[in-house]
């Protein structure tokens, strides 16, 4: 390439830079001012926007395209900034309600940590109460012992939360999802809906079991549904997946609603939450129900099997036995045998 090509394809890129610093300036103008962030929040936020940039389309076409389609990509990165920012700067002025408890730990696996708006991290431990402004992390997947953990909400529901995650409390059914996953369970029928906030919109649940899913970056939020409902309201949209479908939303505010299966690997992490069953005493019945609900599997019985499974009392604690483990083991005791067919666990008496 010749000096004059060269600096002429310099100077192209550093005009390109200059109109999309612009398209930011005036999308962060538009945004409103903002009190200063505290030092962990903008490290938060510078990161998550580095992410987000350099997980940007790098393809000639877009590098060279024209300006609409530049400016296009830097109003997305722009938008998805002011998101970040904006999240932060919102979870920094909400105001905690000190020792109003919205949750307790029902259950750690691997490390996790946890810090009041004021506090400094500390391991989270089982039987903890969580306070309104609790700052929820575990750890990732890649090094050491990825976490898990799994929480009963004093509302009445069940939130569990995906290694490499961070969540806020931000009141008694309001939780704040910056990165990583999280589950929500309302298994009893009079927990109050929970409402997830997220930088690429708000998910609200209407009766379910379902899955938040945030990419690193923010790029992208997956909402997928095994039973019930849910809302989501993403800019002045709403949308609804029902059980049996994922919505992914990206940062230009996108969606897309497509099937997605009840169980299998994508839930295997809400599995590796799981609280143990407490088993001693119970009947077999009621540890296939809760089999049942934690996998996503339907439930049949052949024969008299339902009849000897209601009857038939466990003795004893499950132990750590796994949700999709645990039919298998503990079956043959009651005189009875599963099959897994086609996500439909079979019952039937041992042969």
């Amino acid at each position: 390439m010749s000096d004059e090509a060269r600096n002429g394809e310099i100077g192209g890129e550093a005009l390109r830079a200059a109109e999309d610093e612009a398209v930011v300036g005036r999308l962060l103008v538009a945004a409103g001012r903002r009190p200063t962030l505290p030092a962990e929040e903008l490290a938060w936020a510078r990161q998550t926007v580095r992410a987000a940039w350099e997980a940007r389309p790098k393809s000639p076409s877009v590098a060279a395209g024209t300006p609409a389609r530049r400016g296009a990509l830097a109003a997305a990165l722009a938008a998805g900034l002011v998101a970040v920012i904006g999240l932060a700067w919102w979870w920094t002025t909400v105001r905690p309600r000190p020792g109003v408890v919205l949750a307790s730990v029902a259950a750690i696996k691997g490390e996790a940590r946890v810090a009041s708006p004021e506090g400094t991290p500390r391991l989270l431990a089982v039987g903890a109460s969580l306070s309104d402004g609790a700052d929820l992390r575990t750890a990732p997947s890649t090094g050491g012992r990825p976490g898990f953990v799994a929480l009963r909400l004093a509302s009445g529901g069940h939130l569990r939360l995906d290694a490499g995650s961070r969540v806020r409390l931000l009141g008694a059914q309001e939780v704040g999802l910056v990165e990583g996953a999280l589950y929500v369970d309302s298994a009893d029928e009079r927990a109050a809906p929970v409402v997830v906030h997220t930088p690429l919109g708000e998910v609200r649940e209407l009766g379910t079991q379902f899955t938040v899913r945030l990419a690193p970056g923010a790029r992208e939020l997956r909402v997928r549904v095994r039973e019930g409902a849910v809302a989501t309201t993403a800019g002045r949209d709403r949308h609804t997946a029902r059980a049996g479908q994922e919505l992914v939303v990206d940062r230009s505010g996108q969606t897309a609603l497509q099937q997605a299966a009840a169980s299998g690997a994508d839930w295997a992490w809400v599995l590796e939450s799981a609280p143990p069953f407490a088993g001693d005493g119970r009947t077999v019945a009621e540890l296939l129900a809760w089999v049942s609900r934690e996998t996503g599997w339907r439930l049949r019985f052949e024969g008299e099997a339902e009849r000897a499974a209601a009857t038939a009392v466990l003795h004893g604690e499950t132990g750590a036995l796994a949700p999709d483990r645990a039919a298998f083991a503990l079956l043959p005791g009651a005189g009875l045998e599963a099959e897994l067919r086609d996500g439909t666990l079979i019952v039937r008496a041992a042969r």
